[in-house]
């Protein structure tokens, strides 16, 4: 019996040591590694099945103010509570990871070019601006991307990335959907009055 408890809390720690490995200390989100994992198995799923996905870059607006503002504790703050927000308003079988800095990732499965929209447009309006720091609103600008059939996730996460550079040099606090990946140029930065859609729409 007390090899059995032994083995048992033993993999129970493994298992943390586990999940420790592959979260984010500040947000809790998943960190890179996490992430590659779980789009290489994306692109594999889409590839044997079909099965659609969508994956959004979400980047916080002048973020580098705040912490030069109020400090890097404010900071910290600010990042832990907006990734506790965005996984208030997603499913359990979405992805949530930080990529880096203030830049964070949604996977999105069972969803396609359809839906991958609509989808974006409800988060960032019920997201962005919830949350504010001695009167600093954090505002997000995100670029969004559906898989393509024949892509590897480097270049679905690169046309998410452009996308959301557009974003910003749009002004900020939008959203972009990425184009068709077989129609290079064709991203369309849409303001936040209107409703997002892709460019040859």
């Amino acid at each position: 019996s007390f090899a059995y408890i032994f083995a048992e809390r033993l993999a129970r720690y493994q298992d943390q040591l586990q999940m420790l490995a592959l979260q984010d200390p500040l947000t809790f989100a998943g960190n890179r590694r996490m992430m590659r994992r779980d789009l290489t198995a994306a692109v594999s799923a889409n590839r044997r099945s079909g099965k659609r996905f969508t994956l959004i870059l979400l980047d916080l607006d002048h973020f580098k103010h705040i912490n030069d503002q109020f400090g890097h504790e404010v900071g910290d703050r600010a990042l832990r509570e907006f990734a506790d927000l965005v996984r208030e308003h997603i499913r359990t079988e979405d992805g949530f990871y930080r990529f880096g800095g203030e830049e964070f990732v949604l996977l999105l499965p069972d969803h396609g070019p359809a839906s991958a929209g609509e989808v974006a447009e409800s988060l960032h309006r019920r997201i962005s601006n919830q949350l504010s720091y001695f009167g600093e609103a954090i505002r997000f600008s995100a670029g969004v991307a559906v898989l393509g059939g024949d892509e590897d996730w480097p270049a679905w996460i690169t046309r998410a990335d452009r996308a959301m550079y557009q974003a910003k040099h749009a002004g900020r606090d939008r959203i972009v959907l990425a184009s068709d990946r077989h129609r290079p140029g064709a991203d369309a930065i849409t303001p936040k009055t209107e409703r997002l859609r892709d460019a040859d729409a």
